[in-house]
């Protein structure tokens, strides 16, 4: 049940979507954009038979939130160390390099060896446990980091449909089409 103004809003953002990404769902905020999200990933990796994914993996310095999913896939060092952490959270390390890459004019040179940390803790955890890996596209709560290049799929290193990128401002930061070309599977827009 809802209101038909968010069902025909639903249908417009599908329309303008890349294909396959036609499942809306609104939520009240981006922290609870985020805490669904993580419940979405953990439940549909049970309901194919893959139950033992529960883990989640966000990037050092990332923001997704004030609920306990978000706070533990966040990667905010003095949230971590104030609240107590959903059991079997990780982090990617961060891409900022900031001796390699300042005056940086676009997607920067250097980091890309620190986006696909993936690979890390997919040989430390299994993939066989990664429930979701949410990151932010373009960083902004940790001051706007964007992206280095040749960065691959987040989804093509853990073996199927696991990564969630996190866009705060997602439709102003970036452009819907360059905020979900490599989108996997399920994005949060908050």
């Amino acid at each position: 049940m809802g209101h038909p103004i968010a069902f025909e809003f639903a249908a417009r953002l599908a329309e303008i979507a890349p294909a396959g990404l036609d499942r809306i769902f609104f939520t009240s905020s981006g922290s609870e954009s985020v805490e669904t999200a993580l419940k979405i990933a953990i439940v549909y990796q049970r309901a194919i038979g893959l139950g033992t994914r529960t883990r989640l993996i966000g990037r050092e310095r990332g923001y997704h939130g004030v609920g306990f999913g978000g706070l533990s896939d966040g990667g905010i060092l003095n949230n971590r160390r104030v609240h107590p952490m959903v059991p079997g959270a990780d982090h990617l390390r961060h891409t900022h390099d900031l001796d390699r890459n300042a005056f940086s004019k676009g997607q920067p040179e250097h980091g890309v060896e620190l986006a696909d940390d993936l690979e890390r803790l997919v040989a430390l955890h299994g993939a066989e446990t990664i429930a979701a890996v949410i990151v932010e596209p373009v960083a902004g709560s940790t001051g706007v980091l964007v992206p280095p290049r040749g960065r691959k799929p987040l989804s093509a290193l853990v073996g199927g449909h696991l990564s969630a990128p996190h866009q705060r401002c997602g439709l102003t930061r970036c452009h819907l089409s360059l905020g979900l070309k490599q989108l996997d599977d399920l994005s949060i827009w908050s």
